[in-house]
């Protein structure tokens, strides 16, 4: 059974909060706690009724007020209900994951509502897991050769580079270490954390990100605290990067 997708509808058009209630009959996972015109009337239900999901109409630009909301600890999901192509667009620039142009077929509605249900549901597997370790002690290698027990604090890498069976990582503070650890195992330990893999050999650090920036269509690079020179992406990193960071809270969110 699919969760249920709790949400608020924000559009000025009386006609057309009616005519998404009436689309919405067809979706029983989705369940409309109210229906206004405005984000200032949308706000203190954000804070006592916590929606999964808001429908909001252009102009998108007051989606940060619903998104930023301090109490909320999980910001809802946004799906744009957009008049014409332009605000479409922005409403990708300030995170919506889906956008409904008017005026929406049931069909393009449904595939809003599919989109829906695997972010609900993943959104639900992620706070049933456990944070991971703030510590982990590991056996780390010195430029003599040998090795030693080092207890690491998890947050303060920024990366962790692949090297066969040893992984290079990078502090925030620019300290570096050569650890006797898989890259898989790294990424088994830090699932579900503020870690993402770019690629098959480099594990950034979400929160140590500096800047990001496009070069080109195919390419763009990273800087992260700690690190002399930038993580370079190629066309498929930066397409899962782009759609990690909309996933993310604000506070992950660049440009």
């Amino acid at each position: 059974m699919s969760p249920l997708i709790r949400c608020l509808i924000v559009d000025r058009d009386p006609e057309a909060r009616r005519d998404l209630l009436a689309h919405l009959d067809a979706h029983k996972e989705i369940h409309v706690l109210a229906a206004v015109e405005t984000v200032a009337a949308a706000i203190p239900l954000a804070l006592t009724l916590l929606p999964d999901l808001i429908f909001l109409d252009d102009p998108f630009t007051e989606a940060e007020k619903l998104v930023a909301l301090p109490p909320l600890v999980v910001p809802p999901l946004l799906v744009a209900l957009a008049s014409n192509e332009q605000a479409a667009f922005a409403a990708w620039e300030h995170h919506a994951i889906d956008f409904l142009l008017k005026p929406y077929s049931p069909q393009r509605l449904a595939e809003t509502v599919t989109k829906l249900r695997i972010q609900v549901a993943g959104r639900a597997v992620l706070a049933a897991v456990p944070p991971p370790l703030a510590t982990l002690l590991v056996e780390a290698f010195n430029v003599a050769g040998t090795s030693g027990p080092l207890l690491i604090k998890l947050a303060s890498i920024s990366v962790i580079k692949a090297a066969g069976d040893y992984g290079r990582i990078t502090k925030d503070h620019g300290a570096s270490h050569l650890i006797r650890r898989t890259l898989d195992a790294w990424v088994k330990q830090l699932a579900h954390s503020t870690f993402f893999r770019v690629d098959r050999f480099t594990l950034i650090n979400l929160v140590h990100v500096v800047s990001y920036q496009r070069t080109s269509r195919d390419h763009a690079q990273l800087r992260l605290k700690g690190m002399k020179e930038p993580v370079h992406l190629g066309r498929r990193a930066i397409l899962r990067l782009d759609q990690e960071f909309k996933a993310r809270p604000p506070q992950f969110r660049l440009g």
